[in-house]
């Protein structure tokens, strides 16, 4: 079947597929996307053109080795920022592991987010610890991308002021301030949650890419 096909099929992550729906105004940028649905994801897109590194490996955000001494990572590292900061651990903190048996995951986390749009002590204090987390891991990663944007998708996103506050609260002082105040960090709007309009878009540009290729 393959050989029919007037492109080869590509295999393309869905944090990269979330990431290439929330860049795609954002074409002439360099974009990192992170989000915390299924798990603690990341993808990089450089100027509309989604990079995986040399392996595949770029933008592995949930195991970054972030948390000094921390637990055991189903990787085989200690102190992943996943350990910290993944769906299923925000939920036992908040003590809806019952909730997310009996409703599923997706409905457990609407609710953990509704708790915390309401203040509740247990799921707020849940969501802060992971938000300090993930703020940590981005000190790190982002003065080595050097992102124009950090765009925050999935669940994070109305909750993205937390994330940029613990992010922030960290930084050089160089220049007057001036490193301080990039990359932004912003709410993705596309909501694509499951990445399929990013995935089409990828394909779409992939298909002309090879069309171009075969003219010239």
């Amino acid at each position: 079947m393959e050989h029919d096909l007037v492109s080869p099929p590509v295999l393309r992550t869905a944090a990269s597929a979330r990431a290439a729906g929330d860049a795609a105004e954002r074409r002439d940028d360099i974009v990192l996307h992170v989000s915390g649905d299924a798990q603690v994801s990341a993808a990089i897109v450089v100027r509309g053109a989604p990079y995986a590194g040399a392996h595949g490996l770029a933008a592995t955000f949930g195991h970054l080795p972030i948390v000094p001494n921390g637990v055991k990572c189903e990787c085989g590292q200690r102190g992943c920022l996943a350990t910290v900061a993944a769906p299923g651990v925000v939920l036992a903190k908040a003590e809806l592991q019952d909730f997310e048996l009996t409703y599923g995951r997706r409905a457990a986390m609407a609710e953990l987010a509704g708790r915390i749009a309401d203040s509740e002590d247990r799921a707020r204090w849940a969501w802060l610890d992971a938000a300090l987390w993930i703020g940590r891991a981005l000190q790190v990663v982002v003065p080595t991308i050097d992102p124009d944007v950090v765009v925050v998708g999935g669940w994070w996103a109305p909750l993205c002021a937390d994330i940029d506050a613990a992010f922030r609260d960290n930084r050089p002082k160089l220049g007057g301030g001036a490193l301080d105040a990039i990359p932004r960090l912003v709410a993705g709007t596309s909501g694509d949650d499951l990445g399929l309009v990013g995935a089409r878009g990828q394909a779409r540009d992939g298909l002309r890419a090879s069309l171009v290729s075969d003219v010239a």
